[in-house]
């Protein structure tokens, strides 16, 4: 019993890891590193406004950013997350007025910002927001 508990818990903790780590697609960076990466590699950049707290980001990550195709489709981005519970998060909420999360941010590669989408997607609906995102770059 107790080998069966304790393997159970290790599960989780290793599941709530992998987690709050969120999809392979997001890089670790700040707006202005993977702005300045977006134009010397030629990308778009991808901002999700995101909370620790809000259950549609959470999601979004779990359904939408873990799906293959639409990991596929931002291999041509820069992608990072913004906590808007962070001070710059929040500073930058206020400058791209954000009003909720998740909410999506695609500036080209000369750091214009080119869409904004408020609110949960699912891979089907995220796919052809990009479709549109595409054709905008």
């Amino acid at each position: 019993m107790r080998k069966s508990l304790f393997r159970i818990f290790s599960f989780m903790l290793v599941a709530n890891m992998a987690m709050a780590a969120g999809p392979a697609v997001f890089e670790d960076m700040n707006l202005s590193d993977a702005l300045a990466k977006g134009k010397s590699e030629d990308k778009a950049v991808l901002v999700k406004f995101d909370a620790t707290w809000c259950g549609y980001c959470r999601a979004m990550d779990a359904r939408t950013f873990s799906n293959n195709d639409v990991e596929s489709s931002l291999s041509d981005y820069i992608s990072i997350k913004v906590d808007v519970d962070t001070e710059e998060g929040k500073a930058l909420a206020r400058q791209y007025g954000v009003r909720g999360t998740p909410y999506i941010a695609v500036f080209n590669s000369s750091g214009k910002l080119i869409h904004s989408q408020p609110g949960y997607q699912g891979p089907e609906d995220f796919m052809r927001t990009m479709a549109a995102v595409d054709k905008k770059k």
